[in-house]
């Protein structure tokens, strides 16, 4: 575990403030993308199931019968669209997300001594581990993979929910491992 020169503080130093303004630069132009609302928001889905009573129990269909009384049940898939998320506001987290996790790399390696976590920081950049980096990734991973997810056609609200708490895990998973 080498210590970091200057040079190459300074290094990380322009490359968490390139990163940080760029990522809060494109932020500020999702924002003024928002005029077209369209295109931004597609409608999303919450799927239930029904209990139907039947009239009559046929022997061939497959129905939930009541022991009490002759009563036939069958299940049947309703959906509604629950609403239609704002894609667009998801990406700005994204980009504010990472731009402001890079503006506090940078701060961390050239701010005062004082700042509880600049010690921190630069002994995990020394033994070449980052916790900034995965902090990075589980909030804006999980929300890229989902907006992706939304574009790919899964609609189901519940679905999309899922994968963003299984990218969140798998990454917390990784820093743990790394």
């Amino acid at each position: 575990m080498a210590p970091l020169s200057p040079a190459q503080k300074k290094l990380l130093q322009w490359l968490n403030g390139i990163a940080g303004v760029g990522h809060l630069a494109s932020a500020i132009v999702l924002v003024a993308l928002a005029s077209n609302e369209e295109t931004w928001r597609p409608a999303l889905r919450t799927r239930y199931e029904v209990w139907n009573r039947l009239q009559s129990c046929d022997s061939g269909d497959t129905v939930a019968t009541s022991t009490s009384d002759s009563n036939c049940f069958i299940t049947s898939r309703k959906a509604t669209e629950a609403y239609g998320i704002d894609v667009l506001w998801m990406c700005f987290f994204f980009a504010f997300w990472s731009g402001i996790v890079h503006l506090v790399s940078l701060v961390s390696l050239s701010g005062p001594r004082w700042l509880q976590f600049r010690e921190t920081y630069i002994q995990d950049i020394e033994a070449k581990y980052n916790r900034f980096r995965w902090l990075d990734y589980i909030g804006s991973a999980s929300v890229m993979i989902v907006v992706i997810a939304i574009y790919s056609g899964i609609d189901e609200t519940w679905f999309l929910v899922d994968i963003g708490l299984a990218q969140a895990i798998v990454i917390f998973f990784g820093a743990y491992g790394e």
